[in-house]
């Protein structure tokens, strides 16, 4: 009896894993390449102030190991900036002060990585100073008028 129970028992057993295997869905994970954010153009809603509409070219601050370019900026209410990363390190934007980032919190953009960019629309007049994070001594200034 035991040598007919054997067999029977194991090809239960394979036909279990095998059921198992057929079943169980594969969680394969795919990478996207990674995306270029575009640089903003053209007309901007600015929210309460909905009768102005404002359209320029957006104006790039480059920042990298050895600060921001340019360091200090005069633009309009409606203009956009744009941090672009010039090297191949990470970037972490942030308002100051540092280490608290509660001055302008909307210039609290996050890590920039690789060549990569992010954008930032002012909506509101004001001096607005910001720093990499990664470098605190490495400091920006944007005036609004």
């Amino acid at each position: 009896m035991k040598n007919k129970l054997l067999p029977l028992i194991i090809l239960i057993l394979i036909v279990s894993i095998g059921v198992f295997f057929f079943l169980r869905k594969p969680q394969m994970t795919q990478t996207q390449p990674e995306q270029k954010l575009p640089i903003p153009t053209g007309h901007y809603d600015l929210g309460d102030n909905s009768s102005m509409y404002h359209e320029a070219d957006p104006i790039e601050i480059q920042v990298s190991e050895g600060g921001f370019e340019p360091q200090e900026i005069t633009i309009k209410v409606g203009d956009v900036v744009v941090f672009r990363n010039a090297d191949n390190t990470e970037h972490d934007i942030e308002s100051l002060p540092h280490p608290q980032h509660t001055a302008h919190t909307e210039l609290n953009l996050g890590v920039i990585e690789g060549i990569d960019s992010k954008s930032l629309l002012l909506t509101q007049p004001g001096v607005y100073e910001y720093h990499d994070h990664l470098n605190p001594e490495n400091r920006g200034k944007i005036t609004v008028e």
